[in-house]
């Protein structure tokens, strides 16, 4: 798995489109061009929409935990690896 961190600046790769259908609690990423589909729960969804822009590592886990009520410590020990691995996969490309 890559190493982020905190201070790293992500964005979703040109590739990967977001759709949810909050209703039905149903959430997805797909990579266009490999052709790879990726089921989500509301969180990742969540997570992965914060970053349709660049933005910073830190400033996401933020809004994350802002988000789900969750203390800031157990949101950077559950995303950053997610971060990581979804990196790896291609969904993210560094700033």
């Amino acid at each position: 798995m890559l190493e982020v961190k905190q201070g790293d600046i992500l964005e979703l790769s040109e590739d990967v489109v977001l759709h949810a259908i909050p209703e039905l609690d149903k959430f997805w990423a797909f990579r266009v061009e490999a052709g790879d589909q990726y089921e989500l729960n509301e969180t990742a969804y969540f997570l992965l929409s914060q970053f349709r822009e660049p933005l910073n590592i830190g400033a996401a886990i933020a809004a994350f935990a802002a988000r789900f009520d969750k203390d800031m410590g157990s949101c950077e020990n559950d995303c950053i690896p997610l971060l990581g691995q979804y990196l790896e996969e291609g969904l993210f490309q560094r700033r």
